[in-house]
């Protein structure tokens, strides 16, 4: 039991109460470990069950029908993005060909999505670099969705001369954008060239 530290300043007045509180301490005693109910705690954490239909452990082993397991995660958060309202509802085919044909297109472009992704990531990792991106934001492993918002400022000059269409890129393309290119292998050439090579390999 102890008085409260007054907030006004100055003398208390005459009549004025001293306001108390009580402060509780916590004591821990010694206590001993219950090793049985730890050991049947970690081996209940470390069990994970899962039904597959491959059977044969020659073929497909328990660790890697785990590893495939945990690796989907992966799989169904680049499915999300196609999975948006604004990529597939206000598209409308007229026979399944063309739906076949839109999906492979979509799959395709989800690919080079995470392979832009793999290596913008690899190559920050390997350097021990970042990546300042829009809204100023640092970053040590850039989504594919961000590197491509900052890849979207890069515009393309087209120039029909003399029966000839000419592409050119300005002269002020942000730092950051020539950053990404360079990771993935590349330079600002392959907005202009038909003729691309990965520096990469």
């Amino acid at each position: 039991d102890q008085p409260i530290k007054r907030k006004k300043r100055g003398r208390p007045k005459k009549d004025e109460q001293t306001k108390r509180e009580q402060i509780y301490q916590i004591q821990l005693e010694s206590f001993e470990k219950d090793h049985d109910f730890i050991e049947n705690k970690k081996r209940m954490l470390s069990t994970f069950v899962l039904i597959t239909n491959k059977l044969d452990e020659e073929t497909l082993s328990n660790q890697e029908v785990l590893r495939v397991y945990k690796g989907q995660s992966a799989v169904e958060t680049r499915f999300r993005l196609i999975k948006d309202s604004q990529m597939i509802d206000a598209i409308y085919l007229k026979t399944p060909e063309r739906v076949e044909a839109l999906g492979i297109v979509y799959v395709m472009a989800l690919l080079i999505y995470g392979i832009l992704e793999y290596r913008v990531r690899k190559e920050l990792k390997e350097k021990n670099l970042s990546l300042i991106l829009k809204g100023k934001r640092k970053l040590y492993q850039p989504t594919g969705q961000a590197l491509l918002e900052q890849l979207e400022d890069i515009t393309v000059i087209l120039i029909n001369q003399n029966r000839q269409k000419l592409r050119l890129l300005p002269d002020n393309i942000d730092s950051q954008a020539k950053k990404i290119i360079e990771l993935c292998g590349y330079d600002l050439s392959i907005y202009v060239s038909k003729n691309v090579e990965n520096k990469g390999e």
